[in-house]
């Protein structure tokens, strides 16, 4: 075989094999690029498994309603969890610990959980009998009875809290003309404390077959025991007192007598009594003197037309009018009286009413 037969075979070897070469190079070009991928991927993964990086909390954005109101964006809040990590002691070491849910509560049920708490704590104290008030703590009686003051007083178990110690002053002021003056204090959980104090009777006004009693300032109130009435001087009228001085009523708020006071006197019903202001205390003063230089057993009297006198248990009547300079009238009255037992005769009636014309008249 020649030379040149021999390089025409390699020639054409080579041109195959370049060939070969040409189609199979894109198979492994595309193989080694797979394989570098899949080299890469494990080394990334490789590398986030070694490296541990420090957990950061998570971070809320809250949206201004603005923002959400002008963008139409729905603002409502989810119902989010929050989350809290607890540091172990070294340095990046931190435990979660389960999350707990973020409760929301609307105000509209907010307002009803307050209304039934008030509801509940107010129907508590109307009901608990801890805080009821059975019958008041009474001091200063010396006539009326606790019993007569808690009837009318009608607590009948009331919560303390619906108490006004006002209103039951003018109520029993009202009530019982025996108080002067009341006092009412209310004290937790279920105590009503009354001080009150009684009028002190001094006599006995007796008109159309009633008696009312007098303190020593004037004012009248009403008669309860008939065992008090013994121990008074008692007037017997047979017309209704003189009135009393304008200013004198005004300035204490009190009516006058006026010509029905003999129909508010003759009433049976302890309510419908009138206290009113009957003499001034001088006047008081003046009729105490009166009864206490009366004969024993006379009974004093009192006529619109004579004024002030007693009735004599030996027969006879006198009349000392306003009461006005006592004491001279007394002194007539004895030198009169004298002075008719000395002629031997018996008076029906001496008048010293006016004190500079004194007057008599003898039994027929």
């Amino acid at each position: 075989m020649s030379t040149s037969s021999q390089s025409a075979r390699r020639s054409d070897e080579i041109r195959r094999r370049r060939m070969a070469g040409a189609h199979a190079a894109p198979k492994s070009a595309a193989r080694s690029s797979s394989g570098l991928l899949d080299k890469m991927i494990r080394r990334s993964d490789t590398r986030r498994r070694v490296v541990s990086r420090p957990t950061m909390p998570p971070v809320v954005m809250r949206r201004d309603a603005s923002i959400g109101a002008s963008s139409g964006v729905n603002t409502r809040r989810r119902s989010s969890r929050r989350l809290y990590n607890v540091s172990l002691g070294s340095q990046g070491a931190e435990m979660r610990l389960p999350s707990l849910p973020r409760l929301g509560f609307s105000w509209r049920a907010i307002s009803f959980l307050l209304l039934a708490g008030v509801a509940a704590v107010l129907y508590y104290l109307w009901t608990a009998p801890e805080f009821q008030v059975s019958a008041a703590q009474i001091s200063g009686l010396k006539r009326v009875t606790k019993a007569d003051v808690n009837r009318a007083l009608a607590l009948r178990e009331a919560p303390v809290f619906t108490l006004d110690a006002k209103r039951i002053e003018q109520e029993l002021l009202k009530d019982f003309s025996e108080f002067s003056a009341v006092e009412a204090t209310i004290e937790l959980p279920n105590t009503l404390l009354i001080t009150v104090t009684e009028r002190t009777p001094v006599m006995i006004w007796q008109q159309n077959d009633r008696s009312i009693l007098v303190d020593e300032q004037g004012k009248t109130f009403q008669a309860r025991d008939n065992a008090m009435l013994e121990s008074l001087p008692v007037i017997k009228a047979s017309g209704d007192p003189p009135r009393l001085p304008k200013e004198v009523s005004l300035a204490e708020e009190t009516p006058l007598p006026t010509a029905n006071l003999a129909e508010e006197i003759s009433k049976d019903v302890v309510q419908e009594f009138i206290p009113t202001t009957l003499f001034q205390p001088e006047m008081i003063a003046a009729i105490l003197k009166l009864a206490a230089q009366a004969p024993q057993g006379a009974q004093l009297i009192y006529e619109a037309a004579h004024g002030f006198g007693w009735q004599d248990q030996r027969g006879w009547i006198v009349y000392f009018g306003d009461l006005s300079d006592l004491d001279i009238k007394l002194n007539e009255y004895r030198a009169i009286l004298e002075h008719i037992k000395a002629s031997g005769g018996t008076p029906a009636m001496i008048s010293v009413e006016f004190a500079h014309a004194p007057y008599f008249r003898l039994e027929e």
